[in-house]
């Protein structure tokens, strides 16, 4: 359910799904082989799940763990390793055009194929579950505009900057302060766009809602949700346009970010790729 939060570039959310939350786990290979529980905490944030549905949804989610593992993370491992080869000598536009297209359609895939799982669940939820669900949307659009929109634009704008420089930090090690300068020039260049995904996942959490409560079934609400979630239906032309332009702007700030690299911290940036690869390698492997 995290995926119905969702943040200013609704695509970044997306994109690299699984190698996204590895990244902000210290133990890459104990999150992945845990990440069928730690999705269920999450599902049962929002539904408060009954312990016959724990179980059900719990075993729902290990299938697609290990349907992900056999399938789809030989994918990401290809992608990481052709990523690592481009970066080794520099990026060009369409080298990072097709890092940010290639990771994008992984995680379409990821998520699209996990959606099932979880509409199988809420097919069973109750009103009160329902009701439940509504009130931590309620909640999780509240801490949605305690981060990405508080009434001073200047801090809205030194928040976009941080989270951007600490993600970046992480792959790369410390940067300079004309490089920290650099990345909120480059991240300046986003749209601004947070009202316009707080505007439409709220839109679409109360179709979701509505089709809840007239008792839709697992199929209905697994297209609803593949077509909020992965291909964004029901977006205004103004917000597919700052989708486009937030794409365009990130490929940008790859390319930016890679123009400044120097050569200890592209070795860093290397190792760290190095590190995914190597405990991808060891989970498709089994060990």
């Amino acid at each position: 359910m995290t995926v119905s939060s969702t943040c200013p570039q609704q695509k970044a959310l997306i994109a690299i799904f699984f190698i996204a939350f590895l990244a902000g786990c210290s133990v890459a290979k104990l999150a992945y082989n845990n990440f069928d529980w730690l999705l269920l905490r999450k599902v049962d944030a929002y539904l408060d799940l009954s312990p016959e549905q724990t179980i059900a949804t719990r075993e729902r989610l290990r299938q697609r763990l290990e349907e992900h593992r056999r399938h789809e993370l030989p994918a990401y491992l290809d992608y990481l390793r052709r990523t690592r080869s481009m970066i080794s000598d520099g990026l060009s536009s369409d080298e990072a055009q097709s890092i940010v297209r290639q990771g994008r359609a992984l995680a379409e895939t990821t998520v699209e194929r996990t959606v099932p799982a979880i509409a199988e669940t809420l097919a069973d939820i109750s009103p009160t579950q329902i009701d439940h669900l509504e009130g931590h949307f309620a909640e999780v659009n509240r801490e949605f505009r305690r981060e990405f929109l508080p009434p001073s634009m200047r801090k809205r704008s030194m928040r976009r900057v941080r989270r951007t420089t600490s993600r970046i930090e992480y792959w790369t090690g410390a940067l300079h302060q004309e490089q920290r300068e650099r990345v909120a020039q480059l991240r300046g260049d986003f749209p601004k766009n947070s009202e316009d995904w707080l505007s439409y996942n709220v839109a679409q959490q109360k179709r979701l809602l509505v089709r809840l409560r007239e008792g839709a079934d697992s199929k209905t609400l697994s297209d609803f949700l593949t077509g909020w979630w992965v291909r964004l239906e029901g977006r205004s032309p103004e917000l597919e346009r700052k989708t486009d332009e937030a794409l365009m702007a990130l490929t940008r700030l790859i390319v930016g970010v890679d123009d400044f690299l120097d050569s200890s911290q592209r070795r860093f940036l290397l190792w760290r790729l190095d590190s995914y690869i190597e405990q991808i390698e060891e989970l498709i492997a089994g060990r």
